[in-house]
């Protein structure tokens, strides 16, 4: 077996603010706001727009830090309306309610859904027959539903709220709940983009010997930093096959190879979309060999004490974030984030 490279002390400098979880609320004062426009061919600028509405049941948050998402390649890449931003940290700027406050540092929770049906009810709203995902929070003010909004543990800084409400962890933490692994079982995790850190740190985290595959040298760093025992070229190199494969690279191709890969009875959980139809034995995998093969889309309420439990028991997420720039000079950052030059990607707003 060949492995590209091994766990040793590789170092990444990251650097980030640290304020506590309230500051002294804003105010609009009439002005134009900005937000983050998708041109297409990867390029973004930064317009004004409107002061966002805010009805009643809705909350005014200024934007402190929000992070890039693998999810918006296309939308970078072919352009869109506005962004698809959907992971962000803020302070609460109206109203104050009995459960937030004016000033309050909170993180933001990207599904909209009616909060009324059985799935809502029982904290499963990704599940809810009218969710939707809410964006454009590459913005300095979003105005959200207060379902919208996350408590975060006492002083949190913006770039981990970002973290512990967004993608970052909460992918991770539902796959965990939906796949267990135990300490020293062999997880083997395909693609090296945020989400699958995330994994990687999660998964170390709670003992698992993680097993990275494949992604550019930095990535490779990043995976042995939060935790891989060692990155490998190719799934051939397999010492044996795992009873977990975590696929995070959305890539048809490699889809097929996590299948290919796992042990017989073993899971296969993918955790990035994919619009490529797959043409596989399905006999093969499924019946002779037993394959459990599912995903997770979001997280839902249902997870976030975990989450917030995760957050605060050391789990290495912050070393995730690799690029902190000004919304101003965002585009370098998305240059490299498109390059797959990157960890995560926090543009601060505030």
């Amino acid at each position: 077996m060949t492995s590209l490279i091994r766990n040793n002390d590789h170092q990444i400098e990251v650097t980030a603010a640290t304020s506590g979880p309230h500051v002294s609320a804003p105010t609009t004062r009439n002005r134009e706001l900005k937000t983050l426009i998708y041109k297409g061919k990867g390029q973004v600028e930064l317009q004004d727009v409107p002061k966002p509405d805010c009805p009643p049941g809705y909350a005014l948050i200024q934007i402190e830090a929000s992070a890039i998402c693998g999810s918006e390649r296309q939308a970078l890449i072919h352009g869109y309306p506005g962004n698809t931003g959907h992971e962000a940290c803020g302070i609460v700027v109206s109203p104050t309610t009995p459960s937030f406050e004016r000033g309050q540092r909170v993180g933001l929770y990207a599904i909209q859904s009616c909060r009324k049906c059985t799935r809502c009810r029982s904290g499963q709203e990704i599940h809810c027959p009218t969710a939707s995902v809410s964006s454009d929070w590459h913005s300095e003010f979003v105005a959200l539903p207060l379902a919208a909004l996350r408590r975060l543990p006492p002083g949190t800084p913006p770039d981990i709220g970002v973290l512990i409400t967004g993608d970052t962890l909460g992918l991770p933490t539902r796959a965990l709940s939906r796949a267990p692994s135990s300490p020293g079982e062999t997880v083997l995790v395909v693609g090296l983009g945020p989400t699958g850190l995330g994994h990687i740190a999660l998964r170390a985290h709670s003992g698992a010997n993680v097993i990275a595959l494949g992604g550019p040298e930095i990535r490779q760093r990043l995976a042995l930093k939060l935790g891989a025992s060692e990155v490998l070229r190719s799934p051939q190199h397999l010492r044996s096959k795992p009873s977990l494969v975590i696929e995070c690279s959305g890539r048809a191709e490699q889809i097929i190879d996590a299948l290919e890969s796992v042990a017989d009875g073993g899971t296969v959980i993918e955790s990035a979309g994919c619009s490529t139809e797959l043409r596989l034995p399905s006999s093969d995998h499924f019946v002779r060999r037993e394959i459990t093969h599912t995903g997770v889309f979001y997280y839902a309420s249902e997870n976030y004490d975990e989450m917030l439990r995760i957050a605060t028991s050391g789990a290495p997420i912050r070393p995730i974030c690799t690029h902190y720039v000004t919304a101003q000079r965002a585009q370098q950052s998305i240059d490299d984030f498109l390059d797959r030059q990157t960890g995560k990607v926090i543009l601060q707003w505030s």
